[in-house]
């Protein structure tokens, strides 16, 4: 009984997962010609349920993850990267502004404008990934880009408890 619950309970989890279907739509471009690669990534979301959930006062968080790896033939891919950053919007319903706070440059900011703070949230430009000084050039690398999106709304304990991030995007880097 107890293995049939968990089952179940797993099955739901997983199938629950919100970003399943958005590789194929999530746009990612890598630049790497100059001595550090860069990307661009604008993912697919429910932009409705975004813009709803903030004008309801609920702060959203973005987790992002960038995996770098080596590809490998006959091997395992071999890790080279791990990055990771969260970019949160607080709404400030007193004063009517949106609080945008980026982990990582430490900073925070404040906009009247709603598709500011949305783009803040869902839009990463011209990003630095890895020196190519650190990747030799005769091998592929790839790219894999993943994204929680997190509120406060709407959260069960089975929800937090098989809580992962799900992969958006991925692409291969060749560096000839």
């Amino acid at each position: 009984m107890r293995l049939l619950f968990l089952t179940s309970l797993l099955t739901f989890c997983f199938a629950y997962a919100p970003h399943a279907h958005a590789e194929e739509a999530t746009q990612l471009h890598l630049d790497a010609t100059t001595a550090i690669v860069y990307c661009d990534i604008t993912p697919s979301f429910n932009r409705t349920q975004l813009i709803q959930t903030l004008k309801a006062g609920t702060p959203v968080i973005f987790s992002w993850g960038i995996h770098i790896a080596r590809i490998r033939s006959y091997w395992l891919n071999q890790s080279v990267a791990d990055i990771h950053f969260t970019r949160q919007v607080t709404p400030d319903l007193l004063t009517g502004q949106w609080i945008l706070d980026d982990h990582i440059t430490q900073t925070q900011r404040r906009t009247y404008v709603l598709e500011k703070a949305v783009q803040f949230l869902t839009q990463i430009q011209h990003f630095p990934l890895i020196d190519k000084s650190l990747l030799d050039a005769p091998n592929d690398y790839r790219i894999t880009i993943s994204l929680d999106i997190i509120s406060d709304q709407n959260t069960t304990w089975w929800q937090d408890m098989f809580h992962m991030q799900h992969n958006i995007s991925s692409s291969i880097l060749r560096l000839r």
